[in-house]
């Protein structure tokens, strides 16, 4: 069994059993985004408060990060000299490099992302039990500063059990995943 997140402007899931794509009794299964991970958080596009979505998101991380930087000149000197001048055009991925090398704001909203990211996925991971999480989309770009705390995470809120054969990886389709997954599911169909 395999979940699939993917990280861009939202967050979308999916769970492959045996092979084939679970979609639920409605074809929301997989709706990950508007899983509620904290009753005070911010307003997520639906409308909807403390969505998943509306943290660690790729939009609501770089959203998030734009928003602070505002009241940290250093940091928004760091974001402007990595972005030749437009804040806007700042990725997940530079984000997560400035945290590691020791912006304070950057770090604030990466930990944000690992709390809340790893929070739902170990909820996912009690409930389905899955042997492997792949993170792809334009948030999964962090790769390892992403990955490896994230992975930290889940096993420390997971029951041992639930989570010791737990593989947490990163997509290799790059932005080519939704073709993919959209060529499988017609396949499946035929």
């Amino acid at each position: 069994m395999v979940f699939f997140v993917g990280l861009g402007r939202g967050i979308g899931g999916g769970l492959a059993v045996n092979g084939r794509v679970y979609h639920g009794a409605t074809g929301t299964a997989g709706e990950i985004g508007h899983m509620i991970v904290t009753e005070d958080g911010p307003r997520c596009s639906c409308g909807g408060i403390g969505h998943l979505e509306a943290i660690a998101s790729a939009y609501a991380i770089v959203r998030t990060m734009i928003g602070l930087s505002v009241e940290y000149p250093e940091t928004e000197a760091a974001i402007r000299r990595i972005t030749d001048g437009r804040a806007e055009r700042i990725t997940v991925e530079q984000i997560f490099k400035l945290a590691a090398e020791g912006d304070q704001v950057a770090q604030r909203v990466v930990h944000g992302v690992h709390t809340y990211l790893g929070l739902a996925l170990a909820n996912i991971v009690q409930l389905v039990n899955p042997s492997m999480i792949i993170l792809g989309g334009p948030g999964a770009n962090a790769g390892e500063l992403l990955i490896a705390p994230l992975s930290e995470r889940i096993h420390e809120l997971c029951l041992p059990e639930a989570s010791q054969s737990l593989r947490v990886a990163q997509s290799s389709l790059g932005s080519e995943a939704p073709l993919v997954g959209a060529v499988t599911l017609a396949l499946q169909d035929l």
